[in-house]
């Protein structure tokens, strides 16, 4: 479907309101997040657990129970993206948590109708966890409580309206799809 670019932003990641023709002499107007980076979702687990963190997200003022996640590093000339090293980096910013043995499992379209970026999901395999140890080195993030949650919990933890993150929820069901 063509589309004219009705109102853009270029600072930083790229704003653009679409405007496009449909039948009968009407339009749809469509706000789409463009050139964004892509995201890296660590799944930790040691096999019996996922390590869960809550943490502050201002878009709906409130903790939220996810998964440690974060932004990839810009590559520069179009380079791709390391989202091994990426998934490393955040695992330590988020949590203190380094060595773990990481491996890409798949990526996931967190919400195509805007956004333009993907996210890739990340396993962290870790011999043991103390959640109580668990501190974020980077001050910046705001993240209050650890959790290791039992693999037989973590349905419950979703019905009962614990774990409503939707790139965790998703990152969770490719990651027991690979399993």
């Amino acid at each position: 479907m063509p589309a004219e670019s009705v109102y853009r932003y270029d600072l930083g990641p790229v704003l653009d309101l679409l405007r496009i023709p449909l039948d009968g002499g009407r339009y749809l107007h469509w706000l789409t997040v463009q050139d964004g980076q892509a995201g890296v979702v660590i799944v930790v687990t040691d096999g019996a657990v996922i390590l869960l963190q809550r943490q502050w997200r201002a878009a709906v003022v409130e903790f939220v129970w996810q998964f440690p996640r974060g932004f990839g590093e810009p590559v520069a000339d179009g380079g791709i993206p390391d989202a091994v090293a990426d998934a490393a980096r955040e695992l330590r910013e988020e949590t203190g948590i380094d060595g773990a043995a990481l491996t890409e499992l798949g990526r996931i379209l967190p919400d195509p109708g805007i956004l333009s970026a993907e996210v890739v999901v990340v396993e962290a395999r870790v011999e043991a966890v103390d959640a109580a140890a668990l501190r974020p080195e980077d001050p910046d993030e705001v993240i209050d409580e650890f959790a290791l949650v039992p693999l037989a919990e973590v349905d419950g933890w979703i019905a009962d309206g614990r774990l409503v993150d939707g790139i965790t929820l998703a990152a969770l069901q490719l990651w027991r799809a690979k399993r």
